[in-house]
């Protein structure tokens, strides 16, 4: 009687449209139930499996491994040991990296043992040698410790001598490089 009903009150083409509009309210019901009916399973099973007493009886096996951090050795990378050494000086990134396209020109290879092309021995004239081309007046001069053949104390001697008020200036030799990188007034040191 209800569909003599509707049959009476739509025609056939809106009979249809009226059905197929109740079959997708119906699926959609039907697949929202679905979803929440399988949330709630997945929620009733992760809830029971960590209070249950076969879990909380579990012992674990794996023991806790300890990490340890790797020490770095600078020897075999001594530019990680400029951009360590600027920052605890108080240089930023920036400015490091400035650093690092100078001994770019100085010393390209960034060889601890690398000497300077005119290099006529440790008691010659010409006695640049190490990562920053150090000569041996200039690593007396400004007291540094340790061999300029050791790449961290040569780098800190580079430090040391950048720092003496001095800036850049016992790099002009290689100014003609390193000046078309970077602008040597805008390297600021950050006073800690």
């Amino acid at each position: 009687m209800k569909q003599e009903f509707i049959k009476n009150l739509i025609g056939n083409s809106q009979k249809r449209t009226y059905l197929k509009l109740i079959f997708r309210q119906r699926l959609a019901g039907f697949v929202l139930c679905l979803i929440i009916g399988l949330f709630l399973f997945v929620w009733y099973q992760v809830d029971h499996q960590i209070i249950s007493p076969r879990a909380t009886g579990m012992i674990i096996t794996n023991p806790v491994v300890k990490v340890e951090a790797k020490e770095i050795d600078y020897d075999l990378d001594p530019m990680a040991y400029l951009r360590f050494k600027g920052r605890k000086i108080g240089y930023d990134d920036y400015d490091i990296t400035k650093f690092h396209q100078l001994l770019d020109c100085e010393n390209g290879l960034h060889t601890p043992d690398r000497k300077n092309y005119l290099y006529d021995g440790e008691d010659g004239h010409y006695t640049a040698g190490g990562i920053a081309m150090i000569t041996n007046s200039t690593w007396r001069g400004h007291k540094c410790e340790g061999s300029k053949w050791d790449a961290t104390d040569n780098i800190d001697c580079f430090y040391k001598i950048i720092g003496d008020n001095q800036g850049l200036g016992d790099y002009k030799e290689s100014r003609s490089c390193w000046i078309v990188k970077f602008n040597p007034n805008d390297i600021v040191f950050i006073r800690n």
